[in-house]
């Protein structure tokens, strides 16, 4: 090819790459694999190498990171960077709708609701339609010049759709996904984990090396247009549909609302489904729809009268411990918790919180009597997060980790390299309960709760797992609150959970690194046959080398050791000869899958199914072959919808998804 002729190629190669880039980035369509996409990137970065005087900044090879500053410039902003004020609870909303109509003098007003993304807050600037410049918040007048990296942030144009000038603010996140990906590399490497996806994200922004926040994979929305060379739209409604036109990626989880009663329903549907979408929210912005409205009201000392933000419940708060208690699990291990003053956290009442382990209590220093503050983490386990040593009044006691099981009394240890502490004696009550309890949940023996299993130890009837497998009628009903009925549907239960497929088994035996998802992989990859005698795939299973383990994609070292020590174990052999006494029988995951039409398929669960945890619908999809993902796309095969299903049934509507009820669902894997 001659000049004129190369030119024209890479000016067409920019413009394709840049298309299929807001395709994939922006609109979350794929049109062209990402190998082709890789290819047309490549063929643009030999041609830009052999003619160095053809690359403009709006190149999407100069989003290439590699970049190592000396530092961090400091700019001025042009446009004021503000402060929203926090609102809570409903009466706060009603309060601010009645001041902004009383300083406005009307008696209805419109408003725009936005989700609140937890992410780190920048400001681009374009001139004639190429990015300039990219700036942190800072200190709202001095932020930091951060350009490089977010240039390696895909759904941030390099050049915009029309030739303008603008200055746009907007949020950079992470993913939920892409932050638990990034601490399982972080543990590995011993390296301190992210509490949340902001920190992550603020943390690569501000690394002098660009390549960081590129391997963060980080997204951002922008939603304010501050400042422009033409007119800006009468309505911040109208103002996301344009940023949207100009080429941003803009949240559509958007809502214009005629009244404070919509906002606050738009506040109640996010605050119980923030976790349909990949991103933390942490609240709702409210802004008054009409820019005039908006120019009229102004801004006092820290932010715009004519918004506000409503958080959602708080997830952290705080509370006195009142005593801290040992709890034992079925590995033995003792894990410390903190009896607390019962507190309201994100919605529920905390009464304990997990302290891990002696080390985090000498690293907190925390004392009975404290005053500290709570997290639920993961909207699940409570946890201590801090302590307010300045509260203290003096009469706080230390604690220390037993020197003998609180159970059963014996000596407990805590091994080198290991943060926890063990109690001794493996035939220790508590273990034995919990070890138990996990077999049932294993096996699927419905009716069978830890009550239950508390009452069948106290009367000697259950020592260990098998012992559930030759329980006799008449032992039960010798139990005061054993009726006729009951205990005849508990033995039916006991009787149908003696098939079992190989995977549920591995994970009812607890082996310590073998959850549910390892057992799975050990399942398919290593057990082809159907069925299985138990005693026959006991010998089988005891053949398996260490380096075979090994291999197997996903187990990983750590886990297959334990795999293996497991069932090199004499004291193994007695487990088999009463599960081979009690009738049990293994099939295969393997030959499950092979056939199903669930075999690849990919599913996407949102809502709550009346009858079936998500848990246990993951579980069925799984094992028959399919793949349970977080998110709706056009590789999506089914959507499970469920009671108050979210924005993902949204999204599978749009792309013509297959949508299934709870009905559906069951009908779909009963017939596999």
């Amino acid at each position: 090819m001659n000049k004129p002729e190369i030119a024209s190629r890479i000016e067409k190669l920019k413009k394709l790459i840049n298309h299929h880039r807001y395709q994939y980035h922006v609109l979350n369509k794929l049109e062209i694999s990402e190998a082709a996409l890789d290819s047309l990137k490549h063929e643009l970065f030999v041609l830009e190498q052999e003619n160095p005087e053809l690359i403009t900044p709006d190149s999407p090879t100069q989003r290439v990171a590699g970049k190592v500053l000396p530092k961090f410039e400091k700019v001025p902003h042009e446009v004021p960077q503000w402060s929203l004020n926090d609102i809570f609870h409903a009466s706060e909303l009603a309060d601010f709708d009645a001041r902004m109509k009383k300083m406005l003098g009307v008696d209805s007003l419109d408003y725009v609701a936005e989700q609140k993304i937890d992410g780190l807050h920048i400001v681009l600037t374009y001139k004639k339609g190429l990015f300039v410049m990219g700036a942190t918040r800072g200190d709202g007048s001095v932020g930091e010049n951060v350009t490089e990296n977010l240039k390696t942030i895909e759904s941030i144009p390099l050049k915009l759709e029309r030739e303008v000038d603008v200055i746009v603010e907007g949020e950079v996140w992470m993913s939920s996904h892409v932050l638990g990906e990034l601490n399982v590399e972080r543990q590995k490497n011993n390296e301190p984990l992210f509490a949340n996806p902001r920190n992550a994200a603020a943390g690569a922004i501000r690394q002098l090396d660009s390549s960081v926040a590129r391997s963060r994979k980080l997204d951002c929305f922008v939603y304010d247009l501050s400042r422009a060379d033409f007119p800006i739209p009468e309505t911040q409604e109208a103002e996301l549909k344009l940023l949207g036109e100009l080429g941003f990626k803009v949240n559509t989880h958007f809502k214009k609302c005629d009244n404070a009663d919509e906002i606050l329903a738009f506040w109640k549907h996010w605050s119980v489904h923030k976790k349909d979408v990949p991103f933390w929210l942490d609240g709702v912005v409210v802004k008054v729809n009409r820019r005039d409205y908006q120019e009229q009201l102004g801004y006092t000392g820290k932010g715009p009268r004519w918004s506000v933000a409503f958080k959602f419940p708080a997830e952290e708060t705080t509370t006195i411990v009142e005593n801290i208690e040992i709890s034992v699990g079925r590995l033995g291990t003792l894990t410390p918790l903190a009896v607390l003053n019962p507190v309201s956290v994100a919605g529920t009442t905390v009464t304990h919180a997990t302290l891990h382990n002696e080390d985090r209590i000498r690293e907190l220093d925390i004392r009975i009597g404290d005053s500290v503050i709570i997290r639920k983490a993961g909207d699940i386990i409570p946890e201590v997060v801090s302590v307010l040593y300045d509260l203290r009044k003096g009469d706080e006691k230390p604690f220390h980790m037993p020197k003998n099981c609180p159970i059963c009394g014996s000596v407990t240890l805590r091994k080198e390299r290991e943060s926890a502490t063990y109690c001794t004696n493996s035939a220790c009550y508590a273990q034995e309960k919990e070890k138990i309890g996990h077999f049932v949940v294993g096996f699927d023996i419905v009716g069978l709760g830890p009550g239950i299993i508390e009452r069948l130890m106290d009367a000697k009837l259950v020592n260990r797992p098998t012992d559930i497998f030759f329980l006799k009628k008449d032992e039960l009903l010798g139990l005061e609150g054993f009726g006729e009925k009951s205990v005849e549907k508990l033995l039916k239960n006991i009787e149908a959970s003696k098939k079992i497929r190989i995977s549920k088994f591995l994970f009812a035996l607890g082996i310590r690194h073998i959850g549910e998802e390892s057992a799975l992989l050990l399942s398919k990859n290593l057990f082809k046959e159907k069925m299985y005698s138990v005693l026959d795939w006991y010998v089988a299973v005891k053949k398996i080398s260490l380096e075979e383990l090994k291999n197997i994609h996903g187990i990983g070292e750590i886990s297959g050791e334990s795999f293996f020590d497991y069932f090199q174990s004499e004291t193994v052999s007695q487990l088999f000869e009463d599960l081979n006494r009690a009738g049990v029988e293994f099939m295969g995951d393997a030959s499950q899958i092979k056939g199903s039409k669930l075999e690849g398929k990919t599913f996407v669960l949102t809502g709550t199914l009346p009858n079936l945890s998500r848990e246990e619908a993951k579980r069925k999809i799984e094992e028959l072959g399919g793949h349970v993902s977080g998110s709706v796309s056009k590789n999506t095969d089914y959507v499970v919808a469920g009671e108050e299903a979210g924005s993902k049934l949204e999204k599978a509507k749009e792309l013509g998804v297959k949508i299934l009820g709870e009905g559906e669902f069951k009908k779909l894997i009963t017939n596999q």
